[in-house]
């Protein structure tokens, strides 16, 4: 059975985590070219951005090493990883694997977040260290969006009856799976965090604002497929 409380744990871990590869990432300049598909040479590619690129390599390497095999573990980009060379012994975890993809919203979502985050301007030099921190980030973002996410609303169905009953009204589903003095916690954390790492509050929490929503988003959508009534994203 999932545990939400040990699921809380994770995802406090998580927002240190996220908040402290912000801060690594606001060392280097905004860098904006490598958001911008073909702005950056690589060879042998086209009609890719510079941070595709990064997150793509980035992918296989931990599919090498079996990331990919474990139930809360998800690679934005949807495709066919090859197989690990490696053995891993992975748990059962009774969620299901409705294919949710949140890649395209989570970029387009990020790609704002450095102009305000970084100085602003080019420094070609960092373009490596800037997307490789960049990729880190969305990394973390997705772990806590989908692979949590599809944890917690696991959890939540195991634990409330209700929610089949209500499954065909999103309107009222989200409001039942939401827990508004668990989320203002995660924001205060937050916060907290940010001040300690000399960030933004403000912008901190605006990141977290809108990771809770898309989490819930995934939430929704997992428990309208676990009863048949949602389209699969």
């Amino acid at each position: 059975m999932v545990e939400l409380k040990e699921i809380r744990v994770k995802l406090d871990q998580l927002t240190e985590v996220t908040i402290s590869a912000l801060k690594d990432r606001s060392r280097f300049k905004a860098n904006d070219s490598i958001y911008i598909a073909d702005a950056v040479t690589i060879k042998n590619r086209s009609g890719i951005s510079f941070l595709e690129f990064a997150l793509e390599r980035l992918e296989v390497y931990h599919a090498s090493l079996g990331r990919f095999n474990y139930p809360d573990q998800h690679p934005l980009f949807k495709r066919r990883l090859a197989k690990s060379p490696v053995n891993r012994v992975v748990p059962e975890s009774g969620v299901a694997d409705f294919g949710i993809v949140i890649k395209e919203e989570l970029i387009n979502f990020y790609r704002s977040i450095p102009a305000q985050l970084c100085e602003a301007g080019e420094d070609p030099t960092t373009y490596g260290q800037a997307a490789s921190k960049d990729a880190e980030i969305l990394e973390l973002m997705n772990e806590r969006i989908t692979g949590v996410g599809l944890f917690v609303a696991q959890s939540k169905a195991q634990n409330n009856p209700e929610l089949p009953k209500i499954s065909q009204n999103p309107q009222l589903l989200r409001q039942s799976l939401r827990d508004s003095s668990r989320e203002d916690l995660v924001i205060l954390k937050a916060r907290n965090t940010a001040a300690k790492y000399e960030l933004s509050p403000n912008l901190i929490e605006s990141v977290f604002r809108w990771l809770i929503e898309k989490t819930v988003d995934v939430e929704v959508a997992y428990i309208q497929n676990l009863w048949g009534l949602g389209k699969k994203s």
